[in-house]
């Protein structure tokens, strides 16, 4: 049994690395009952997924084909990045494939995986630019301090100039009230480059669907004893 063509193409439209499969079903070894096959949706994650999780990879082997359209054609062969690996999400119903519903399930779904990943990183660069400030701040009083000693050997006779080596020019930027162009912060640019094909598909963040952060998005990620 095939998918609709409409189905797989629209499929790649919300998440390129998301497929249809047709499984051949699996065989139970103490009753020797073979299940039927069915539809499932299949996930294709990069190797190196496994690796950060310390997960096995799964072997798909002949389980069945896996679905892509290459010149508006329904095709099984691989037309994706051989170093990603398929897994399987969810068993789906013939019917569910037919009528396309399944299309509002990944639709769903990778909204909600989008959205936590866009406040993970968001929460992860409002972290960099509190701890920027606070190195700032402190930086700050650091010059101070040098200031303070420099205007007392002054005061006996020597030049009161701060050495460089004291005020980094990070810091020099900030007290100039540059802040802003003193520091770039790396998890804004991973955060733009990663909605960037979210965004030309039509996507919108959750700010501008009116959705607020998570619970969690103010606790810090590395408390401290």
């Amino acid at each position: 049994m095939e998918p609709p063509v409409w189905v797989v193409e629209k499929m790649a439209e919300i998440d390129p690395y998301s497929h249809l499969a047709y499984c051949l079903g699996d065989r139970d070894l103490k009753t020797g009952y073979v299940q039927p096959p069915y539809f499932a949706l299949v996930k294709l994650y990069h190797e190196k997924d496994f690796e950060k999780e310390l997960l096995q990879p799964p072997e798909w082997d002949r389980r069945g084909p896996i679905y892509s359209v290459f010149n508006g054609e329904l095709t099984s062969r691989p037309t994706w990045d051989t170093n990603r690996v398929p897994a399987i999400i969810a068993q789906l119903s013939d019917d569910s494939v037919a009528s396309g519903r399944v299309l509002d399930l990944l639709s769903n779904w990778t909204i909600d995986a989008r959205d936590k990943q866009y406040w993970q990183y968001k929460k992860m660069a409002r972290e960099f630019d509190e701890a920027c400030h606070r190195g700032a701040l402190e930086a700050v009083d650091a010059a101070k301090s040098h200031a303070q000693h420099a205007l007392k050997v002054g005061e006996q006779g020597s030049n009161p100039i701060i050495p460089n080596k004291f005020v980094p020019k990070e810091e020099t930027a900030f007290l100039a009230g540059d802040y802003d162009k003193s520091l770039d912060n790396p998890h804004l640019k991973e955060l733009a480059l990663a909605i960037e094909p979210w965004v030309l598909a039509g996507w919108k963040t959750p700010e501008q669907r009116g959705l607020k952060p998570p619970d969690d998005f103010y606790e810090p990620s590395v408390k401290h004893e």
